[in-house]
């Protein structure tokens, strides 16, 4: 039976009915209330479980008979501890999760109590908006903590503090998991090792890069590392430097963020070996870093070959001189990639990408070299296409919601997968120079949610459309979501 008959689409209309959340058995809404409030930990509004509570009596029984939903501690105010005390009686026995807003001079009863269940610690943030917060704050833990049990800390500094003092002077805790945002501890701190996720953003002004020696003795402490983050916080590589290769055989998930004026970007790429490496992303607000992006792809489709998602990030709204960086070598690299993730605070940014995009995929269709179109020009396993961006240019070039349609036309017609997902970014309501614009989410168009949407409509789906080249596609309505038949297309063409 082909995939695009009636009765294929009758047997999965049937299979998408909606689900009433009071059916949920208890263990699913444990579940989701435990994501929640772990998700939630630093809203300065009352905790995620609390507001759970007071949905239904059903949820507040739930609630209230789980401690493992109490375990997510928030202080945001240290001078008000009544939530925090009523979430910690509530959570028992549970391994705690611990987030600390420090203020200057009023964190001496939150920092008691804190160290009052020390050791049944899980996780630990601190955010401090000043020196002296922080410094108070570390003082204070630095003599009396006792954290067996902890294996996340996060630690976010609003102000310049180049170099974090020891959090833990007797008896450090085997940490699994490090972010510092704004600040370090100094990539030879014990605290820096035996990671399986390490995060390092927003170097403070004025802190000189890593040595190679430096940088790589940290990144080889950690060999069960699976998850590396580094925003401008990388190697500072010299043309004499003796490099040998850093292998991280454990790295699934790379995402490096390139500063302006950073000279080594292809050094970083030539240095590090990660022959698992599944999800990469590469993001800078500096054009000669996206200029670089052409230089390195060579070496990124040799190390990476088993890659599945790539994300692109473009942190600055002014456009650019020349886009000449993205080479057709792009879309022939990478053949296990199952999602691609563009992001842009300027349409031209995107708008490049996917017209070289479909200008090397239409090469092809002069010859009818369909296998060579299916296996080499189109990434025949790209599952989902996420587009974030202002969708605000009303230049004479072509629209990014064109460019959408006709890639997915195209793709379509040799019966290839194509999901979108769409979002606004609006610059300027975010640090640009941190590449932290706000987002809001547009459309989710897939192949399940439209299939879904005309069963409740009780609509049967389109015919698959020929391809683009012969129909003008007007919306989103007409963009083919996996709806093909690769056989049946080509045939009728």
């Amino acid at each position: 039976m082909s995939l695009g008959s009636d009765d294929d689409d009758y047997v999965f209309f049937e299979s998408l009915d909606t689900v009433d959340i009071n059916i949920l058995p208890d263990k699913i809404l444990v579940t989701i209330f435990e994501f929640g409030s772990r998700i939630t930990l630093q809203n300065s509004r009352l905790p995620f479980t609390i507001l759970a509570s007071h949905v239904c009596r059903r949820w507040r029984n739930v609630t209230h008979m789980t401690p493992s939903v109490w375990r997510s501690i928030s202080i945001v105010d240290p001078l008000n501890l009544t939530v925090p005390r009523f979430c910690l009686e509530k959570a028992g026995g549970e391994e705690l999760e611990f987030y600390l807003h420090a203020r200057d001079n009023r964190n001496i009863d939150a920092l008691d109590l804190l160290k009052e269940h020390s050791n049944r610690l899980y996780s630990l943030s601190i955010r401090a908006d000043t020196p002296l917060a922080l410094f108070v704050t570390f003082a204070q833990l630095r003599i009396a903590v006792n954290a067996p049990c902890l294996k996340r800390l996060e630690v976010y500094v609003n102000a310049n503090v180049r170099q974090l003092p020891d959090i833990f002077m007797d008896r450090p805790p085997a940490l699994s998991h490090v972010r510092l945002e704004g600040s370090t501890f100094g990539f030879g701190s014990g605290l820096m090792r035996g990671l399986t996720s390490l995060i390092l953003t927003r170097r403070p002004s004025g802190l000189t890069l890593p040595s190679y020696q430096a940088f790589s003795e940290m990144l080889l402490a950690s060999p069960e590392l699976t998850h590396l983050t580094l925003d401008g916080v990388l190697p500072d590589i010299q043309l004499d430097t003796e490099c040998i290769q850093i292998e991280l055989l454990s790295l699934v998930s790379l995402e490096l963020t390139i500063p302006p004026h950073y000279e080594s970007i292809d050094g970083i790429f030539d240095i590090i070996t990660a022959p698992n490496l599944r999800k990469l992303k590469y993001s800078s607000n500096w054009e000669p870093a996206w200029m670089a992006l052409d230089l390195v792809l060579p070496v990124l489709a040799a190390k990476f070959s088993g890659l599945q998602e790539f994300h692109v990030a473009i942190t600055s709204s002014e456009a650019f001189k020349e886009h000449s960086w993205v080479d057709s070598l792009l879309f022939r690299a990478f053949p296990e990639l199952r999602v691609f993730i563009l992001d842009a605070f300027d349409d031209s940014h995107i708008r490049y990408f996917l017209q070289v995009w479909a200008e090397y995929g239409t090469e092809g269709n002069a010859v009818l070299d369909w296998e060579g179109i299916y296996f080499e020009m189109l990434w025949p396993k790209l599952e989902l296409l996420v587009v974030r961006a202002p969708f605000d240019d009303d230049t004479d070039e072509p629209s990014l919601d064109g460019l959408i349609e006709f890639l997915g036309s195209m793709r379509t017609s040799f019966g290839l997968p194509f999901d979108v997902k769409q979002g606004y970014i609006f610059e300027g309501l975010g640090r640009e120079e941190d590449g932290q614009g706000r987002e809001e989410e547009r459309n989710i168009i897939t192949t399940r949610d439209r299939l879904a949407a005309l069963a409740a409509r009780g609509e049967r789906p389109l015919p698959p459309p020929p391809p683009y080249s012969t129909v003008q596609a007007t919306g989103w309505e007409r963009l083919p979501t996996g709806m093909n038949d690769p056989v049946d297309t080509l045939q009728d063409e």
